[in-house]
């Protein structure tokens, strides 16, 4: 199947329980520049009783997203080949339950409880009732196929997703960021014809969305109405996500994140530890605790410290999701939860 080596290469979003930015706003240490903040020398792990444990809570297939509205309300999505898929829900104490099979399924998202979105392979998924019914989304035509793995928004009523297009014989005609008002019906309001790679999404709010090009690692980013500018090239990325719109980051190959204070002008740094692992997610509360899962399974956290493994998983991880204290990683292994 031509979309089994990109399911290997998908990652889904980190988001706070809110559905716009990230909890507490702009950091205190801002001035101190973005690019500081991963750049500090690696911390010893925590020892005894004080140190955070990972726990595996779901071991079934592989999941490429994971989304809640809280810590007792998660969903993650996921393949158990290249023609099946699946949503997965936790009311929490580490129960997760097949609540719908599917078609492939890389992204997960929502507003609110009542508001959840997921999409996968020629589907968008809408949710009104916490996960009890499913409606599909009306998609642009296309010759050949959609494959989504990207989803965001600031409200119920401005909702983005991202993904690639194909042509009737298989090959890719482009990428796309598409756009939604919550009416059920999604247009284009991006493409790339370039290669065909997917971009990440995330914004701060309805006025300053952004977006990465997996492939090129070029930024665009939008003001809400509609139009998307194009900046630099940071080489393969994986993730864009930032603590507010002044500070942002993007996730990359050989151990490296991008920070940035304005989305044009990206300072490299190296996670210390990370060594040649392609860093695949990131999110956090704060510039002194953000945590990164990588390509070989591994989780970093920076403290006000610095960085430190804090754990491994026994396979790749895709993506991170947090609400509060609580935090959920989800990858070829299942899904993992930080207590």
């Amino acid at each position: 199947m031509r979309y089994g080596i990109l399911a290997l290469l998908l990652l889904g979003g980190c988001a706070t329980k809110t559905s716009g930015a990230a909890d507490g706003g702009a950091p205190a240490d801002l001035a101190d520049g973005v690019a500081a903040d991963l750049s500090d020398a690696v911390t010893a792990d925590l020892a005894g009783s004080a140190a955070p444990k990972w726990v595996r809570e779901s071991g079934d297939g592989i999941f490429f997203d994971v989304w809640g509205a809280s810590a007792t309300d998660v969903y993650a999505v996921g393949t158990g080949g290249n023609v099946s898929g699946y949503i997965y829900h936790s009311p929490g104490a580490a129960v997760w339950t097949q609540i719908k099979g599917t078609g492939p399924l890389y992204a997960v998202w929502g507003s609110g409880a009542d508001d959840v979105y997921v999409a996968g392979l020629d589907m968008i998924l809408h949710s009104t009732d916490r996960g009890a019914t499913w409606k599909s989304e009306t998609l642009p035509a296309v010759s050949g196929s959609w494959l989504f793995d990207a989803l965001w928004g600031s409200g119920a009523g401005d909702v983005y997703v991202a993904g690639f297009s194909t042509d009737s014989s298989g090959t890719k005609t482009g990428s796309s960021i598409l756009h939604s008002s919550g009416s059920g019906t999604w247009t284009v309001q991006y493409g790339s014809s370039s290669n065909g790679s997917s971009f990440s999404l995330w914004g701060a709010d309805a006025a300053h969305v952004f977006a990465v090009d997996r492939s090129s690692g070029a930024v665009v980013r939008s003001s809400g109405n509609g139009a998307w500018t194009a900046n630099g090239a940071l080489g393969p990325a994986r993730r864009i996500w930032g603590l507010a719109a002044t500070q942002l980051y993007v996730t990359a190959a050989n151990g490296i994140a991008f920070g940035s204070s304005d989305g044009v002008t990206w300072t490299p740094s190296t996670v210390t530890g990370a060594g040649s692992e392609f860093l695949e997610d990131i999110c956090g509360s704060a510039s002194d605790d953000l945590f990164i899962v990588g390509n070989q399974g591994s989780i970093f956290h920076r403290s006000a410290s610095g960085w430190s493994k804090e754990g491994a998983a026994g396979a790749r991880l895709n993506a991170l999701w947090r609400s509060g204290a609580d935090l959920f990683a989800a990858g070829a292994d299942g899904v993992y939860h930080r207590r």
